[in-house]
């Protein structure tokens, strides 16, 4: 992606922000799509594990047959390209068509859950990201867990 493309896409999501941020959603409706393109942008500290999260399952989807693969891997858009400007990172995916929702919906989310499942951790990884870094989510005060878990057994014996 060339510079003039970046500045395109950072003008974009500076108006979609300035258009829709509030007080009451500062981390929502940080996406928007730019020609034929996903964006989604915010900061690097929470977009780079997502990054790193989201190739590592393109990849491992990429590597298998979905032809013959079951349960067949759920469609993982492809990042594009990512980059940075003054503390914001912007990643920019293919865009996937939406469709309507198909009779079997309900089976097709089970398929993704099982494959998604059954993907093996990478090497050296922890509860959390790909790349390491502490979990983010919702469930936890200020969206990010207070340490990092080791394993699952980690977590578990917390929840316990």
């Amino acid at each position: 992606m060339n510079q003039e493309f970046q500045a395109q896409v950072i003008a974009a999501c500076k108006e979609h922000r300035a258009k829709n941020l509030s007080y009451d959603n500062l981390n929502d409706k940080n996406s928007l799509y730019v020609g034929e393109y996903f964006v989604k942008f915010g900061y690097q500290r929470d977009l780079e594990p997502e990054r790193a999260t989201q190739e590592f399952f393109f990849n491992h989807a990429q590597a298998q047959q979905p032809q013959t693969s079951t349960p067949r891997p759920p469609c993982i858009a492809k990042i594009v390209h990512h980059f940075v400007e003054k503390y914001t990172m912007y990643l920019v995916m293919e865009r996937i068509k939406l469709q309507e929702s198909p009779p079997d919906l309900a089976a097709r989310i089970h398929e993704a859950m099982k494959w998604l499942s059954e993907v093996p951790p990478p090497p050296n990884s922890t509860l959390g990201p790909v790349g390491g870094g502490p979990i983010r989510h919702k469930f936890f005060q200020e969206f990010v867990a207070p340490f990092t878990f080791p394993g699952y057994q980690d977590a578990r014996s917390v929840c316990e």
